[in-house]
């Protein structure tokens, strides 16, 4: 996963997640890489070019046919909603406020939309919990 998506750091084990999802795994495995590809290859260009989360988000869903969406206004303001999004990554907390949708109802894949860099200035971003559906 690591040499496939070099711009993504998973803070919890993905094989792991990937049961959380209501799918089948040999069903989704396409869906999943093609997901996780628009994170990794899209989102994080043009987050790194400066573009605006929503233009980056129509972007990908216009480029990729991959859904990519913040948490709404309600889930924001239900603490015990949000700290399902948050992971512990490098000693920091990281709220994974942003998810792609495997469908229109359930299969979230959640992360964090700030760019991070490591010791060698490398930027990436951090993939949280997958969910069949968090709460909203």
């Amino acid at each position: 996963v690591h040499l496939s998506f070099p711009r993504l750091r998973f803070a919890l084990e993905i094989d792991k997640q990937i049961r959380r999802f209501r799918q089948d795994y040999d069903e989704i495995r396409e869906t999943i890489v093609a997901h996780l590809a628009a994170i990794n290859d899209d989102f994080f260009s043009q987050l790194v070019e400066g573009r605006q989360l929503t233009d980056i988000c129509d972007h990908v869903r216009a480029k990729c046919r991959v859904d990519i969406s913040p948490e709404s206004p309600n889930t924001h303001d239900n603490a015990k909603a949000m700290r399902e999004r948050e992971v512990f990554f490098d000693g920091k907390t990281i709220v994974c406020e942003f998810h792609s949708k495997l469908t229109l109802t359930h299969d979230r894949i959640h992360f964090s939309p700030s760019l991070i860099s490591d010791k060698n200035d490398n930027k990436f971003l951090i993939v949280g919990p997958f969910a069949d559906h968090l709460t909203t």
